[in-house]
């Protein structure tokens, strides 16, 4: 497995998490680890298959263009 990918914001660390239905999130390190571990059916490391983020998005929509700032947890 790869790296995540990670950023130094303020002097934190802090790691890109996928969401199933294409979604992308910042999270500090350490809450990133915690939501990938609790939710791995819906958070991973690294993007889920097109097929899969497909799947997702009929059960649950995209409601607005993930951007920098604006994903669910920023």
């Amino acid at each position: 497995m790869s790296e995540p990918e990670t950023r130094r914001i303020v002097g934190r660390t802090q790691t890109k998490i996928h969401r199933i239905n294409g979604e992308e999130s910042w999270q500090d390190s350490v809450d990133a680890r915690r939501t990938v571990q609790r939710l791995p059916e819906e958070w991973s490391f690294t993007p889920f298959s097109e097929a899969k983020q497909k799947e997702a998005r009929k059960e649950m929509p995209l409601t607005a263009v993930p951007s920098e700032g604006h994903g669910p947890f920023n």
